[in-house]
């Protein structure tokens, strides 16, 4: 199938049927079937209109990092993965987020859970069960606190080990 760089002046971005999105040589198709896929509640309604078929929307594929509001202690689940739990200002009790034991919930390696604290928020422990939660950078282990305005990420990087790094992070 033949592409064209559509990064020339004066060429249209809008594909023949078929042909994928080039721009400055980059193949763009998924940024711009995720832009349709985020108009659209069903997959495929622009199918014909634009000269591509629009796929299912892929979470995995999106670059959002998309929001699970939490105001109480919380367990991290397998949907939290790619997600950020997020505490909002205006909940300024302390919580306890925790990481399940990998034989509770086998979250696959490599996953990534973002935990946000917004400003004026009560500060939120981060809690492990029988797994391990490594502080990055510094190499200790055990429960973590993240302050108000703070941020982290945990990250799976064995079966029962986890890493974690960000600011107002102790």
């Amino acid at each position: 199938m033949a592409t064209t760089d559509k990064s020339q002046p004066g060429t249209p971005i809008v594909p023949s049927s078929g042909e994928p999105i080039v721009i400055n040589g980059s193949y763009v198709a998924p940024v711009w079937m995720r832009f349709f896929n985020n108009l659209v509640s069903t997959a495929g309604a622009f199918s014909g209109q634009v000269g591509v078929t629009v796929q299912p929307y892929d979470p995995q594929l999106s670059s959002l990092i998309r929001q699970n509001s939490q105001s109480a202690d919380y367990t991290l689940q397998l949907t939290d993965v790619g997600y950020q739990i997020y505490h909002p200002s205006t909940d300024t009790a302390a919580r306890k987020w925790t990481i399940p034991a990998n034989s509770a919930v086998a979250f696959p390696i490599g996953a990534p859970v973002t935990l946000v604290n917004d400003t004026g928020a009560g500060p939120i422990t981060i809690a492990i069960n029988s797994d391990t939660l490594v502080l990055a950078g510094v190499g200790s282990t055990g429960n973590r606190t993240l302050a108000a305005d703070g941020n982290a990420t945990a990250l799976k990087i064995g079966a029962t080990r986890w890493q974690i790094s960000g600011s107002g992070l102790t």
